[in-house]
């Protein structure tokens, strides 16, 4: 056994089996070339070589090389047998033949049983001998990538395979005339029955890519079941197919219709309870408003300053009891707004003309910076205009000095209308400002400073109006500084809803 001194530890390492020193000569003064010319690739390289076939595969069971290249005829083995045995032994070897034998049915059969390449003595030249090496390690090379990269997508198969079997929700693979071809243990919770018996039964339900739809399932058992389905187009075995994933969602539409028995049981009996003591407080503050004109005889100014706190109180308790029926309709959805098209600045004029006595009462001034030009509003006017009322009253409340202003404009970004009202009150506390917008909540001039009065329903009720528009309410405040309550409303386009009633 002899050997060339290796280069670097990148070096191409090659068995030769070959007991011609001609031959041996030849291959090694074909390297010697390679390495002179300073190709790259190859120009580094370990050359063993060992002239029997009993060598090669001890050499090859304590080593690993690149590539073999071998003479058929040898001391110990003849022919086509030769290479068969080493491939018995080292199956998946890398083998260029080199031999004497010019025979193209040896060939033919000789590349059938694995080799990667034929030469014959004689009629081989460098160019050819190198090119064939060339090819021969860099096709092995790419066929190892190809083998381990199979190897990945397998184990990828059999992890994604494994989180399918393992989801908690139910996962069937369905091919294109509709029929399932997979379904995963969760399956079998869903429909009631055992995932094999699945397997090639219609999948019964529309396939719609990429869009959610809620599937009702009976089960083998009979029981109803309720499942959101979601399909997106895949590939299985090679053919095109469909995911379906389903959740199972029977508890919460059973909830969530629980919950609705509940809103309208609740918004029955507040509109029962509204009624009911509407009657009473209506006989109560037209019986005090007689006693108060004098109608049922003289009064004295005790009695008449007690009348005057009982009616500012009936009058309180009724402004509950509507507010309270208003907030319940909202909440349960079961209002009707008359969208309409509409000027915001119409609406913001009435609302100051009626608050300007109160805040003239306070020494307050009232003002209006609107956009000149502003686009139309698509809203409901009434109920836009009790979010306004509602907004000012408060601005007022909690206003000692100075006054309000309120602005329209259009919104910087979408298809909306600012609306807000500033005051230049104490501010609104920081622990508060999440509770403004909860129902009775009262809202707080500064901390540790809050002013009695009002519903605590008022800006719940804004809240649900403006979204009922589609549209958002906030608070901007600073201590000390004031407070800015905004909120935008949809402009009227052509190709929005009409006018009408909607729900």
């Amino acid at each position: 056994m002899d050997r060339e001194a290796p280069k670097n530890s990148s070096s191409l390492k090659i068995l030769s089996v070959e007991d011609d020193p001609i031959s041996l000569t030849l291959i090694r003064e074909t390297f010697k070339y390679y390495e002179d010319a300073n190709l790259i690739n190859m120009a580094n390289f370990e050359l063993t070589n060992v002239e029997t076939l009993a060598e090669a595969l001890e050499s090859l069971s304590r080593n690993s090389f690149d590539l073999v290249l071998m003479d058929l005829n040898l001391p110990d083995s003849r022919g086509l047998e030769t290479l068969r045995k080493l491939y018995l032994k080292k199956p998946g070897t890398p083998v260029i033949v080199i031999t004497g034998i010019s025979d193209e049915e040896t060939a033919i059969k000789a590349l059938q049983i694995g080799a990667e390449g034929f030469l014959i003595k004689g009629q081989m030249g460098i160019n050819n001998l190198l090119q064939t090496i060339s090819y021969s390690v860099e096709r092995h090379r790419i066929l190892e990538k190809l083998e381990k990269h199979i190897e990945e997508l397998k184990h990828s198969e059999l992890r994604l395979r494994n989180i399918i079997e393992k989801s908690a929700d139910a996962i069937v693979i369905v091919d294109s005339d509709g029929f399932i071809l997979f379904a995963n243990n969760a399956c079998e919770e869903l429909f009631g029955r055992e995932k094999e018996e699945l397997l090639n039964d219609p999948f019964g339900f529309p396939v719609e890519v990429e869009k959610a739809t809620e599937v009702d399932i009976v089960r083998s058992d009979r029981e109803e079941a309720v499942a959101e389905m979601r399909v997106v187009e895949t590939m299985w075995e090679g053919e095109k197919a469909y995911l379906a994933s389903l959740r199972d969602i029977t508890k919460r539409k059973k909830a969530e219709e629980e919950l609705r028995a509940m809103m309208d049981l609740k918004s029955e009996f507040t509109s029962t309870v509204s009624h009911e003591l509407r009657t009473p407080l209506a006989a109560i503050k037209e019986s005090i408003a007689i006693v108060l004109d004098g109608s049922a005889g003289e009064i004295n100014a005790e009695q008449d300053e007690f009348l005057t706190i009982a009616k500012r109180n009936v009058d309180r308790l009724h402004r509950l009891i509507d507010n309270v029926l208003d907030f319940s309709k909202l909440e349960s959805g079961k209002i009707q707004f008359l969208m309409q098209k509409i000027s915001i600045n119409t609406i913001i004029k009435e609302v100051i003309e009626s608050n300007r006595t109160i805040a003239k009462g306070k020494g307050l001034s009232l003002n209006t910076k609107l956009e000149k030009d502003i686009p139309m509003a698509r809203c409901d006017s009434d109920k836009i205009n009790q979010v306004l009322y509602n907004l000012l009253s408060n601005a007022l409340k909690f206003t000692e000095k100075g006054g309000v202003t309120i602005s329209a404009k259009k919104a910087s970004s979408g298809n909306m209308i600012k609306v807000c009202v500033k005051d230049t009150g104490g501010g609104i506390a920081d622990e508060d400002i999440s509770k403004l917008f909860r129902q009775f909540s009262q809202i707080h001039k500064t901390a540790g400073d809050r002013k009695p009065g009002g519903t605590g329903l008022g800006l719940a009720i804004s809240k649900l109006i403006v979204e009922q528009h589609g549209g958002e309410i906030w608070v901007q405040s600073t201590s000390g500084e004031g407070s800015s309550f905004c909120f935008t409303l949809p402009i009227w386009c052509d190709d929005s809803k009409g006018e009408g009633f909607y729900e």
